[in-house]
Formats: C-alpha cells, structure tokens, sequence
C-alpha cells in the first residue's frame, strides 16, 4: 500500500473518532435544574476572620504570622475593613531575628506589626445577567467510585452584582530594617559627629510608618442556589471576589538613630521613599463558616530600593453574619 494510503486510512479512522466523541457530548447533555434562590444583595454584612497564616517577602524584610480581620457590608452603598497581623514570634521576622543575634549596636527590636484600616465608597452598585459554572456532584459517588469519573460541569444561567469602588483608608506598620545592606544598595554610608566613617558591618535598625491609600476596587458578588432534576446534589455560588488597586503616600518614615558603643548615629543619610502602589485580589464567600484569601504585590512606601514585597494572607475560619436578617412574610386570611 502507498504511503498516501496510509494517511488518508489514519485520517477517515481519527475523523470517525472525532465524530464519536462528539455524539458522545451531544448525548450527554446537561440535567436540567431549578434555581431556588438569587440574589446577590441578600449577602451577610459583618465578616470576622482569623488569619492563622500569612506570608510578607520584600526587599525590606520577611515576615510570617498570623492576623485578624473584621468587614462590614453596608446594603449598597460602602463597605469598611480593619485588619491586624503580627509574627510569631522573632524566628518568623528574618531582620529582627538576625538583629537580635548578630547585631553591632544597642538598638532595641519592636515586634514587626502591620494595622490597617480603610473603607470602600460604592460609585457604582449594579445588578447584571450572567452565567458561571458549577461542578456536578452526587453524593452516590463515593469512594474509588467518584476518583475514577470524569468531573462534569454546567454552565447556570443567574445574576451577577458588580461594584465599582473608591477606595481610602490608611495603614501604620513597624518592622525591623537591616541598616548595613540598605546603605550597600543606596551607596551610603554613616558617618560619626567628627565626620569619620562608621565601620560596623552588622547593623540593624527599626522604622515607623504611617501610610494613607487611595485607589479603586471591581467587585463581583454571586449569591444563587440550583436544584438538579437529575441525580446530582444541589449546588450554587456565594464568591465575593473583589481586584484593587491603590495608590499609597507616606507623610510620616521614622527610622531610628543607630546605638554604636562610642556614640548614637543618626540615621538621617538613609534615603526614604514617600509613594508607591499596590495591586491585590480578595476573595471570601457568603457562608457562616468559610475561608478567603488576599494577595497584593507592589512597592510599599518606607526606604528607597527597599520597596518591593509580595503579601500572601489565608483566613480561616471566616464568621459571617447578618445584622439586619430579612424577615419571612406569612400570609393570612
């Protein structure tokens, strides 16, 4: 048989396979299902989360710890956060730890802390037709029984509630600053009263600082619950997922004087940077009992070359609640 012959063989059989797997999809068609409730604004307004996991890598310092975080939702009109983390403790701050052990002055190390606070001023509050999917699942699959299937999916036709934000808050935070490798990167150095160099290669300080915050926010609200005509379990979507970006100044850098053996040094020939910016995404569900996760990434105002870092926190468990619930009607005659 010619080579041509064989091509055109293994195109006519890897076509009839494209038709069989595609008259596989067009039998397997998605259930049906009955949407029981959706309503995007019905949202609980008060979120308390406890962070027992959050992770800080800049160019300042690393740090790990834990934190907490309130929310409140008002209906539709602003929302407001407050947040709090902290280490565990010096072997989780790499700068404060080193400090401590192989520090060349005096200084005293402070607890690395970072408290933020701020709110979200809704512009735009909308609700929008859209779709999403959703997993198909039934709990009749247990087991080896469940691993070996194929997970399927179904796309739900619902509403979607989109907030455009503006957003202003402020944020005070305290860390320890490897003073020696600061000055190596800004090619500085300290100097004593009469004007000699200092010498010391290990040296640690603290900085102090106050930021404000101003940028946007995209929120996406999901809230819907859908009951399958078939054999697979209820299933639906309660995601607040929420992209922002901030602009952020600094009126206040404080970086304390260095404590050498002979003399204080002020720290004054370290150059400080007084704006930088930050992008994230948050997201967290609409449940009593849930999880939500941060992260951000930007250059965060304080030293100058020392600005980058990358923020990952995870919150769980989450407690929500409804202030106002909404009361069922019932009807008489």
């Amino acid at each position: 048989m010619k080579p041509e012959k064989y091509i055109l063989l293994f195109v006519l059989l890897l076509s009839t396979g494209f038709v069989t797997f595609a008259q596989e999809d067009v039998d397997e068609e998605i259930p049906s299902y009955q949407t029981m409730y959706d309503d995007p604004y019905d949202i609980r307004n008060l979120y308390l989360q406890f962070q027992p996991l959050f992770a800080d890598v800049g160019a300042l310092n690393i740090t790990g710890g834990f934190g907490i975080e309130g929310a409140y939702y008002h209906e539709d009109l602003f929302d407001v956060q407050l947040a709090f983390r902290t280490t565990y403790g010096k072997r989780f701050d790499l700068n404060r730890s080193a400090a401590i052990r192989n520090d060349e002055n005096g200084n005293s190390f402070p607890v690395h802390f970072n408290l933020e606070f701020g709110g979200t001023y809704h512009v735009k509050d909308i609700m929008n037709e859209s779709s999403s999917q959703v997993l198909l699942y039934s709990k009749q699959l247990k087991g080896t029984e469940w691993a070996s299937t194929v997970a399927k999916s179904a796309v739900i036709n619902g509403k979607v509630r989109t907030i455009i934000g503006t957003r202003l808050g402020g944020i005070l935070y305290s860390s320890t600053l490897n003073v020696s490798s600061t000055l190596e990167v800004q090619n500085k150095e300290l100097t004593y009263e009469d004007g000699s160099p200092v010498l010391e290669s290990s040296m640690y300080s603290n900085i102090n600082a106050f930021i404000i915050y101003v940028g946007g926010s995209y929120s996406m609200i999901r809230n819907y619950a859908v009951e399958f005509s078939e054999r697979f379990d209820p299933s639906g979507d309660d995601m607040i997922f929420t992209p922002f970006f901030d602009i952020m100044i600094a009126p206040v850098i404080n970086i304390n004087d260095v404590i050498l053996p002979t003399e204080t040094v002020s720290a004054d020939e370290i150059d400080k940077l007084s704006m930088g910016f930050r992008a994230g995404l948050n997201l967290k569900f609409n449940r009593k009992l849930s999880w939500g996760t941060t992260v951000e990434t930007g250059i965060r105002p304080g030293v100058r070359k020392r600005g980058f870092f990358l923020m990952f926190k995870m919150s769980f468990p989450i407690y929500a609640r409804k202030l106002e619930p909404k009361e069922s009607a019932t009807s008489t005659e």
